[in-house]
């Protein structure tokens, strides 16, 4: 299939626009992900080669989607597309020996119980486990504000005390934390942009650009350097505040960046009209640089809204797992991956995963669902010990690994123990 076969109107331009940088401003359901998957292919097509095309997403699902998709299309060359979080861009960066050489630091990111004897081993010296939990927030939130940039960081020498000391584990240990990890490679590309191991794109596609704070939108400019830059976002749809997420990026990225040329995607095909409605009415009421509309499609049905609420979180889950059973059954051309369920707690997302797998055995579905919470597998004492001997069998070395399995099953993590509490 031709990259332009059946595009008209916005998502024409979108995909054919030659010119950088390009804003595009797109509302949810408005069909950004197809405009951007045919500017893929149009570049593809022009004999652009695939390694030389960074499509940076915000979950490595969306990234997998986004390669399956552009191959659908025919696309030649989408499996070899550069497809990435930018966790993943920069862990494959720091990685490379010269560079984490470079930087005195190595790219093994601390697990969640693995941070949790970092925790226990500086609760002593500032003031309990709680402290620690909000200082190592503190930490990354500077790296993720770019404050490390600003003199006097940070001002509070509490602060500036335990920063030394969280470094100084952390070398000792060989070991970052999560994040640390695009703050890291930030500085090195800035700091050596010719050098080697920096990879050089010809297009930069950035999806979700509002999710991404300060740091991730800094490391986009700087491994963009020469190459066309496409960002897509909608501040409206920004829901990572919790990972200081940066959603005026997006509004004042003409202002930060010459010559930028936008296109407005603002009809919501995805969503029945009352949908789109309520959505309206809520964003009528956001603090904005511009006035923005979502429209609704002509096409699409009224809809329906169920307001329901539930006296317990066991109630609640039962009735979304059952509600869950009963579309995908009544629904067939619907495939069962085509559901998302978001959940702000793994408790409640984990229970209905739980609760629609198993009406799917006793009903003989043809699905599965599954949970995306990082370190699912780790949630009990057995595994976690597992899963540190098992990093020892491949490398003795591993501090981390071996700090926390000498701590494994006690009361405590300090010496000799696995479980600390709150001072």
């Amino acid at each position: 299939m031709a990259w332009d076969t059946g595009l008209q109107g916005v998502h024409r331009n979108i995909a054919a626009y030659p010119g950088t940088p390009l804003r595009v401003v797109a509302g949810p359901g408005t069909g950004k992900t197809f405009a951007l998957m045919r500017r893929v292919a149009r570049l593809l097509e022009s004999g652009v080669q695939p390694e030389r095309i960074l499509a940076v997403t915000f979950t490595r699902t969306a990234a997998q989607d986004l390669v399956e998709k552009l191959a659908a299309l025919g696309a030649a060359g989408a499996d070899d597309v550069a497809a990435k979080t930018l966790h993943s861009l920069s862990f494959g960066l720091l990685s490379r020996a010269s560079v984490f050489q470079a930087l005195g630091r190595q790219a093994r990111p601390l697990m969640d119980c693995e941070t949790d004897t970092l925790v226990c081993d500086l609760q002593d010296a500032f003031g309990g486990k709680r402290e620690v939990h909000r200082l190592i927030k503190a930490f990354e939130a500077y790296w993720a504000r770019l404050q490390h940039h600003q003199p006097g960081f940070p001002a509070d020498p509490t602060e500036r005390a335990f920063n030394q000391s969280l470094r100084e584990w952390l070398v000792f240990h060989g070991a970052m934390l999560v994040g640390e990890v695009i703050p890291l490679a930030l500085n090195f590309v800035q700091q050596n942009p010719a050098h080697p191991d920096v990879p050089v794109y010809e297009h930069v596609l950035v999806d979700e650009y509002q999710d991404l704070n300060r740091a991730d939108q800094a490391l986009i400019d700087a491994v963009s350097r020469n190459a066309s830059v496409t960002v897509v976002g909608d501040e409206d749809q920004s829901i990572y505040s919790f990972r200081f997420a940066h959603p005026e990026g997006i509004a004042e990225y003409p202002q930060t960046h010459a010559q930028t040329h936008d296109e407005l995607l603002n009809e919501c095909r995805r969503c029945p009209r009352t949908i789109v409605q309520i959505a309206s009415a809520l964003i009528e009421h956001n603090i904005r640089l511009e006035p923005k509309e979502l429209n609704v499609h002509a096409q699409n049905g009224d809809g329906q809204v169920y307001i329901v609420q539930h006296n317990s979180i066991e109630e609640e889950i039962s009735t979304l797992a059952a509600y869950i059973e009963w579309y995908l059954e009544t629904h067939g051309a619907i495939p069962a991956g085509e559901v998302i369920v978001l959940a702000n707690r793994r408790l409640i997302g984990n229970g209905i995963r739980d609760a629609v797998n198993n009406l799917a055995h006793q009903n003989n579905r043809a699905w599965t669902a599954q949970s995306f919470y990082f370190e699912d597998a780790l949630d009990t004492d057995r595994a976690e010990e597992s899963f540190s001997l098992l990093t020892l069998l491949v490398n003795r070395d591993d501090r981390p690994a071996l700090r926390h399995w000498l701590g494994a099953g006690a009361p405590s993590r300090a010496a000799h123990s696995s479980k600390c509490t709150d001072a």
